[in-house]
């Protein structure tokens, strides 16, 4: 095993990729039952609600990085909006007022800080958009 052949990707390293976490631990830290789906212990201890819940937050921060929010996002966002834990369901109704006003990144900002001061100063207060001044 040398350097070279671990820079180029043949040899991954040791151990599994904690889908929940997004950590890569020992196999040891891995349930036998939970390898299939890649869930180390300290997250498999986490109710299947709150996993969810997480991941459902997680793909609507990744909505606002897309380059353009599409009628399939829309639908996805419209779905999520009616999700039964409350902070997803206020991320989507946020994501889906941020789609109408600006459905494209160039600008995105710029344009939610003409039109909508304070939609931009929620997603700012979520920890979404970094603070911007015009």
């Amino acid at each position: 095993m040398t350097y070279d052949a671990r820079r180029q990707g043949k040899i991954k390293p040791p151990g599994y990729y904690c889908r929940v976490c997004k950590v890569r631990k020992l196999r040891d830290e891995f349930p036998g039952k939970a390898e299939k789906g890649r869930v180390c212990k300290d997250c498999a201890k986490v109710s299947t609600g709150e996993r969810l819940g997480m991941r459902h937050q997680e793909e609507i921060y990744h909505f606002l990085r897309q380059a353009s929010l599409t009628d399939k996002t829309r639908e996805r966002l419209d779905y999520l909006k009616r999700s039964k834990n409350p902070k997803t369901r206020e991320l989507a109704k946020l994501m889906l007022k941020v789609a109408d006003i600006a459905p494209y990144k160039k600008g995105r900002f710029k344009l939610l800080s003409e039109m909508a001061p304070d939609l931009l100063k929620k997603l700012q207060d979520l920890g979404l958009a970094a603070s911007y001044d015009k």
